[in-house]
Parts: structure tokens; C-alpha cells; sequence
């Protein structure tokens, strides 16, 4: 019967959570490689002319390394990506943080405040409602995309998954279709930058798509990308603005638990939320 047991919670944590720190820190030397290699190619005069920042050119390699590259020679690695991404990726942005100054946030004004706000309910509303009747979305699965997109991309789609009860799949796709358009947008953003303002002489400033790009875009990476492919100012503006909507993760979490879904409360005689 002990054979039988359920694990433990020391047994069911990954294998890569249990390993020695120096076993998690060794495999970030070649990681560590590719970012140096990033820096040294994004200062090169052919590569700077058109904008790209090192982290830009990072992701890229990253993208084609995990569609190329056979598994096996991927998964030593696998250790210190986790490393990276669950620790070191805050740490950065904690520390790019420190870049910003109460004088840079309220320079923004009250744009910088209503303009993510208003996207983050603009893109619920409208994504659920597209969703649900256009692209014949269940229910769950259009907040669950909608919420991705409107709030921090990846974290927010797997955090409302919780909320609203979807399976592995349903969140693994939703978490897809986040990560692959706000990679799009951060690549594409620089050059509808210089579109609008250089070809069709809109009066846009830096501070202006600034606040556009972090209420628009998904993960911080990719506004942090986006906006540093363009300048300092839009990229302090877009983290800000960003920083707005990913604040609003935790009421729109206890708005979707707590909100009462009338037509599941008449059929089964009792409460549940509005997103289930």
C-alpha cells in the first residue's frame, strides 16, 4: 500500500526547481554568451541603423534557437532558462525600474493613468464579445485570451485560468496566441513609429507612443523591447504605462471570482462567477 501513496510535495516539484544553485547557474554561461553576443551585435553600425536593441535581437535568437535547434541539445539548458526567466527577468525589471523617477511618472499626467486603464477594459469587453461571437470562442476561453492581452500577457492568461477554470489546453493556447502577437507588435511598433511620424508627419511624441506601447503591448519584456528600439523617453513612458495595467491584475481577479453569473445561478440554485 505505500507504493500506492500519493507523492509528496517535495516529489511532485520539478527537477529543475530540486537542483544544487550551481547546477542551475552553470548552464546560464552559454545563455550569458548569447546576451553578450545580443550587446556586442546591437552597438554593430549595420544592426543599430535600424533600431534594434540587444534584448530585441536576444528574443529573436531564442525564438529560432527553440524551433531549429534539436531538443537535445536544448535541454541542458533547460535549468537555467528556468532560472532566468522565473528570477533573474523580474530582478531586471526591478532594477530597470530604477531608471524611473516620480518626476518621469507624473510627467506622464493623467494619460498615463486612463489611457491603459481604458485599453485593459476596452480589450475584456470587445476581446470577449469577438470571441464568443465571431471566432466561436467558448466563454472561458475568450476572458482567458482577452485577459492576457488587456493585462500582462502570459502571467495574466495563466493566472485567470485558475479563476475561470479552463484546462491545459485551452490555457497553452491562450498563452500562444498572447506571447506570438505581442511578439509581432514589439517588432513591428518602431516602424509604425517612424510611419507615422516620418511618412504621414503625424504629430506624435516619443512620450506619446510611449504610453501607446505599454497599453497595447503584452509582456513587459516586449514593451521594455519596443520602447528602447525607439528611445529612453518612450521607454520610460511605456514601462510606466505598463506597470498601470499590470497593478490591475489583482481587481480584475477578484472581479471575476466574486462576480455572480445570473444564468448559472438559475440553473444550478446557487452562485458562481461570472467568467465560468
Amino acid at each position: 500500500m505505500s507504493s500506492m501513496s500519493a507523492p509528496t510535495p517535495a516529489q511532485a516539484v520539478s527537477p529543475a526547481a530540486v537542483l544544487p544553485w550551481h547546477q542551475r547557474l552553470l548552464p546560464l554561461l552559454p545563455l550569458g554568451g548569447v546576451a553578450w553576443l545580443a550587446m556586442v551585435l546591437a552597438d554593430h553600425p549595420a544592426i543599430s541603423r535600424y533600431g534594434l536593441s540587444a534584448l530585441t535581437l536576444a528574443m529573436c535568437a531564442g525564438m529560432v534557437a527553440a524551433n531549429t535547434l534539436p531538443k537535445h541539445w536544448l535541454q541542458p539548458l533547460a535549468p537555467g532558462m528556468q532560472l532566468a526567466r522565473h528570477h533573474l527577468l523580474r530582478l531586471g525589471v526591478a532594477l530597470y525600474g530604477l531608471r524611473l523617477t516620480f518626476a518621469s511618472i507624473a510627467a506622464l499626467g493623467l494619460p498615463g493613468i486612463v489611457v491603459p486603464l481604458a485599453m485593459l477594459l476596452g480589450t475584456l469587453l470587445f476581446g470577449t464579445w469577438i470571441g464568443t461571437t465571431v471566432f466561436g470562442l467558448s466563454r472561458r476561453e475568450a476572458i482567458l485570451v482577452s485577459s492576457g492581452s488587456a493585462i500582462c500577457g502570459a502571467a495574466a492568461a495563466i493566472a485567470v485560468s485558475s479563476v475561470v477554470r479552463t484546462d491545459d489546453k485551452q490555457t497553452a493556447v491562450a498563452v500562444a496566441t498572447v506571447v506570438l502577437f505581442g511578439t509581432v507588435g514589439m517588432l513591428l511598433y518602431p516602424y509604425l513609429f517612424e510611419l507615422v511620424t516620418a511618412s504621414w508627419h503625424w504629430n506624435v511624441s516619443d512620450r506619446m507612443f510611449g504610453i501607446f506601447t505599454g497599453a497595447t503591448l503584452h509582456e513587459v519584456a516586449q514593451v521594455i523591447a519596443a520602447g528602447k528600439m525607439i528611445g529612453d523617453t518612450t521607454a520610460d513612458a511605456a514601462v510606466v504605462a505598463k506597470m498601470v495595467r499590470v497593478l490591475a491584475l489583482g481587481p480584475v481577479l477578484l472581479v471575476m471570482a466574486l462576480w455572480p453569473n445570473k444564468d448559472a445561478k438559475a440553473q444550478s440554485g446557487g452562485p458562481r462567477c461570472v467568467a465560468c
